[in-house]
């Protein structure tokens, strides 16, 4: 509600006449930058950090995230007059609306993406399904010859 009463007030005193709209559009664009840049180094922190899937999501879209009323807020400390901030209050909104949009779209894409892989694993037969998780053939295989050596391994040295 603020940053559209900051906008108002710049309307009204005439504080967009002479703003062109490709500026506008520049800022937006320069918004987005980031927050991909943020969304991708998230992504690696994830990825390095081993981090379950469903976590791994949330924390990469959310985290990339910026808060439309901590920048507002920030916007109302700066030495700039009303009229000023809601010049620049415009720009705000339409990158926190932008990003709104495009996570939406990214985490569909990721949910139909993940959906994909694992109907593609589950077709192969050669995946287990276990609380939620899947696992390959060649992933229990592993497990289970690794059990198995541990085991046969405890049993060589009781009897010793």
């Amino acid at each position: 509600m603020i940053p559209w009463m900051k906008v108002s007030q710049s309307s009204a005193s005439g504080s967009f006449d002479n703003l062109q709209v490709g500026s506008i559009f520049a800022c937006v664009a320069w918004g987005l930058t980031i927050h991909v840049l943020y969304g991708i180094i998230n992504l690696m922190a994830s990825l390095i950090l081993r981090i379950e899937r469903p976590a791994l999501k949330t924390l990469v879209v959310l985290a990339s995230q910026k808060s439309l009323t901590v920048a507002v807020t920030v916007l109302a400390f700066l030495p700039f007059s009303s009229d000023q901030q809601g010049l620049i209050a415009l720009p705000i909104v339409m990158i926190h609306l932008a990003v709104l949009v495009i996570d939406s779209v990214i985490v569909v894409r990721w949910n139909i993406w993940d959906q994909g892989k694992q109907s593609a694993e589950q077709q192969d037969g050669n995946a287990l399904q276990c609380n939620g998780v899947l696992i390959t053939e060649q992933e229990l295989n592993e497990a289970t010859a690794s059990s198995y050596t541990h085991t046969s391994a405890q049993q060589f040295e009781s009897t010793i």
